[in-house]
């Protein structure tokens, strides 16, 4: 996991962690995750916390004690993955959103929009409907349809604080596979149980290493 895109990444050391615990709790399950999207969302917290919580998140993961620095580790990393060759869409988005009846600092909100491209904004949860409304369009924006609900207005009646990311990612196969060649086969959901779905297939000699 830490090839490629995260290859950049600020801590490798907790994606592997992370994926090492998600593949231990589903060992009899598939799994799918963005360790980048959760590193980036608890260091944007990290960047306001004090104290014991502090120290526990930077413990966790794996960050360097001075912020200053850490910020700077992810304006770069982020400011990367922006000027890559655009050979494919990546846009990678990050929100919070607080209840309004918290202050927000202004020394924090202006680090998480220069380090993270990302802004806090407090909104009222008076109307969870218009909250639940305002967090779901951000993710629709951001997703490209892809996701449209991902809060509902009962989660917002007593919300503190909500923390986003999201990642949308759209690229074109090196080898562009034969449509006519897709046909339905098993695939395993779980040890007893497999589904039938439509399997891509191309066939052609391919440089690998081990």
């Amino acid at each position: 996991l830490c090839l490629l895109l995260l290859a950049t990444s600020v801590s490798c050391r907790f994606t592997d962690d992370f994926y090492q615990l998600l593949a231990k709790k589903n060992a009899n399950k598939n799994l799918i995750s963005s360790p980048l999207s959760v590193e980036i969302a608890l260091s944007m917290a990290y960047m306001g916390a004090r104290g014991k919580t502090a120290q526990e998140m930077r413990q966790v993961l794996k960050l360097p004690e001075d912020k200053k620095q850490v910020a700077a580790k992810y304006k770069d990393l982020l400011t990367e993955l922006e000027s890559r060759e655009k050979v494919a869409i990546l846009s990678l988005a990050n929100r919070i959103y607080v209840n309004n009846d918290l202050e927000l600092v202004p020394g924090y909100n202006q680090i998480v929009k220069d380090s993270f491209k990302a802004e806090a904004e407090a909104i009222s949860v008076a109307d969870p409907n218009k909250a639940a409304s305002i967090v779901n369009k951000w993710v629709d924006n951001q997703t490209g349809g892809k996701i449209r609900d991902i809060v509902e207005a009962k989660d917002m009646s007593d919300m503190i604080l909500i923390i986003l990311n999201a990642i949308y990612f759209k690229g074109q196969w090196a080898f562009i596979f034969n449509p006519k060649f897709t046909q339905k086969e098993d695939f395993r959901i779980s040890d007893q149980k497999s589904v039938p779905v439509e399997m891509m297939s191309h066939i052609g000699s391919f440089k690998a290493a081990h």
